[in-house]
């Protein structure tokens, strides 16, 4: 802490910017918070003529989630070919435009590891069933569809209300796209309730599928049936604990303030069993 300590003196910032700026280096000494409040602050003279420092225009806050996944390529592609040795020196960047405009692109993953950014619920030679857990991966899953889920903002809003199946039949090339809510304490798939997108992104219900594939599509259905239970419940537990977490952490601070018990053991089984809910949750 003693750097970004020296830093918050050096540009005389708030805290709390200081804190969003270490947020981008998940470096564990701080290998780029330096060159960080160089791009961020710049000097210029206030009304007065005094030379104090000012946020640059150039970063603004939009791209900090944007400049810390390209830091975090390089920090761990160091050895990397694609990486020149004249970029490797963080200082070689003057502004955070020539950092992603040369660094961002080398930074797109393979298809071979966009391929890994999926949870497959189910193959064979027919079908395969997917989760993609990566707007890349719904982009490359997507591909020949006109899929909202292709963009960014839709992406991430049916993520934000539950997640995505992505349904394809590999017999006749079709796709379906298949968002699936969970931000309700419903722990059965109701058929009724589910639109599938085909390709052109006209939604279907499943009874409609029906008279395309007939009883062929029944174990898929159960497999995405059970697959949403677990998520649901897993879900609901996580609530459960963070709310008796919550709770513990309650009581156990009234107890403390009014000196209701002076324990020590009392106080390890409090520990314990916070402990015990926390890493439940993991």
């Amino acid at each position: 802490m003693a750097k970004i300590d020296n830093l918050i003196t050096k540009y005389k910032v708030a805290k709390r910017t200081a804190n969003a700026l270490n947020d981008i280096d998940t470096t564990s000494n701080g290998k780029y918070l330096e060159w960080l409040f160089k791009m961020k602050f710049e000097k210029r003279k206030d009304t007065k003529g005094v030379v104090k420092y000012y946020v640059s225009k150039t970063f603004p806050s939009s791209l900090h989630h944007e400049v810390k996944v390209v830091l975090l390529w390089m920090d761990k592609n160091n050895n990397n070919p694609k990486l020149k040795t004249e970029y490797k020196d963080i200082n070689f960047f003057k502004d955070v435009q020539s950092l992603l405009s040369v660094v961002g692109p080398l930074c797109v993953p393979s298809k071979r590891e966009i391929k890994e950014q999926v949870t497959k619920v189910f193959e064979d030679d027919k079908w395969l069933l997917i989760i993609p857990k990566s707007f890349e991966a719904s982009k490359l899953y997507g591909m020949n569809t006109q899929w909202c889920t292709t963009q960014k903002t839709y992406y991430n809003q049916y993520n934000k209300d539950g997640f995505l199946f992505y349904l394809i039949d590999k017999v006749h090339d079709r796709k379906f796209g298949i968002p699936i809510k969970t931000n309700t304490n419903n722990t059965t798939l109701q058929k009724g309730g589910v639109e599938f997108y085909n390709n052109e992104d006209k939604p279907l219900m499943f009874n409609a599928l029906i008279n395309v594939y007939g009883k062929a599509l029944d174990p898929i259905w159960d497999i995405m049936s059970k697959h949403f239970r677990e998520i649901t419940l897993l879900k609901n537990k996580r609530k459960t604990l963070e709310s008796a977490v919550r709770n513990l952490h309650l009581i156990s601070d009234s107890f403390k303030r009014n000196d209701v018990y002076e324990n020590d053991q009392t106080n390890q089984l409090m520990t314990e069993l916070m402990k015990i809910l926390t890493e439940d949750m993991k």
